[in-house]
C-alpha cells in the first residue's frame, strides 16, 4: 500500500485516535472535578488565570492545554 504522507500511516491514525481518547478523558475529568466541587466555569477559569472561553474548550473537548 502506498502512502502520501507520514500522517496517511496505520500507526499515526492510532496515535489520532489514542491523543483524541485524551482529550476526552481530560474534558470529563476537568468537567466533573469542577462540578463535585461546585465551581463555575466563570470562577474556575478565574483561579486558573484562563478565560471563560478557554475553559469552556477544554470542557468540550475542543482544546487541550499544552504540558
Amino acid at each position: 500500500m502506498y502512502f502520501i504522507s507520514g500522517w496517511d500511516t496505520p500507526r499515526s491514525k492510532d496515535k489520532i485516535g489514542w491523543e483524541r481518547k485524551m482529550a476526552t478523558d481530560f474534558s470529563r475529568k476537568l468537567s466533573l472535578l469542577r462540578q463535585e466541587k461546585g465551581i463555575s466555569k466563570r470562577k474556575a477559569a478565574a483561579a486558573l488565570g484562563i478565560s471563560h472561553a478557554l475553559l469552556s474548550h477544554y470542557d468540550n473537548s475542543i482544546r487541550e492545554p499544552g504540558l
